[in-house]
């Protein structure tokens, strides 16, 4: 009888541990092509990602609604992202040139791209993404940046008589995803295909611009000789006034010269005064 009572003991401690140990088995609800990040009310956001195949035990889960995780898919989001608009200033410049050019633009690109493991950790952590679909309009949003980056690059290397090419390269992406921001570390943008591209031309822009740029400093020039014109001859009315107002009082005190005012203008009477230096 005690020998079935230890064998069943011992049974029980076995389905114990076996109960604990796949409890907090967190592993297996990450499937392949998913990445988790595990979340726990008693030790807070695990700095790891969970990743398929790994072993991780973890004693957080043995609390009843204690553990949130968090798995996504992992697989690359693709959508098409277009950018359209008009170069800076371009009526302005536009109006410069005859006939005058078109300089809007159009590209339309159908782009692939995936965060790493520990990108997810990041997003979760600052509370930006908690499931797929939060996580794929974060990468909408990153596709759209990416999109006017690569609107820059196709107008800076490509002009209205060149070719485009229909995909771009893994070097042209790195070069586009460098000059990005902060939000692209962690994230590879895989595959970028151009569905169309209408560019502008940029060197008839520049021209536009030069003649403009020019246009505004010769208007520039003329204001400044008109207020220096307008400036010299405030300065002679006020000169006058002041010699008329000194006259005034001359006259108070040597009552003599209304006599002399009376016979000459005034005019005749001011250049006197300017001549005699009053």
């Amino acid at each position: 009888m005690k020998i079935k009572r230890f064998f069943f003991n011992v049974l029980l401690l076995i389905i114990f541990a076996a109960v604990v140990f796949f409890v907090g088995w967190i592993t297996f609800l990450v499937k392949p092509g998913t990445v988790g990040v595990m979340e726990s009310k008693t030790s807070g956001l695990y700095e790891q990602p969970v990743l398929p195949g790994q072993f991780v035990w973890r004693w957080e889960r043995l609390l009843p609604t204690n553990v949130t995780m968090h798995v996504f898919n992992v697989s690359a989001f693709e959508t098409t992202s277009v950018v359209s608009g008009e170069l800076p200033s371009a009526a302005l410049y536009r109006a410069q040139l005859d006939p005058s050019p078109d300089f809007s633009y159009r590209v339309e690109l159908k782009i692939s791209l995936a965060p790493d493991a520990e990108k997810l950790v990041s997003l979760v952590k600052t509370h930006l993404v908690v499931d797929d679909s939060e996580l794929n309009l974060w990468l909408h949003k990153r596709a759209d940046e990416f999109a006017a980056g690569c609107a820059d690059y196709l107008m800076k290397q490509y002009s209205t008589d060149s070719v485009v090419p229909k995909a771009l390269s893994s070097a042209q992406i790195a070069q586009i995803v460098s000059e990005l921001g902060p939000d692209f570390k962690g994230v590879t943008v895989s595959d970028v295909a151009v569905v169309s591209a209408v560019l502008p031309d940029l060197s008839l822009y520049e021209k536009g611009r030069a003649s403009y740029t020019a246009y505004q400093e010769r208007i520039a020039a003329l204001l400044l000789e008109k207020a220096s014109d307008q400036a010299a001859t405030l300065a002679e009315e006020d000169r006058t006034m002041a010699q008329l107002e000194r006259f005034g009082q001359l006259l108070s005190k040597y009552p003599q010269l209304e006599e002399l005012s009376k016979q000459g203008g005034i005019t005749d009477i001011i250049a006197a005064l300017r001549k005699s230096g009053i």
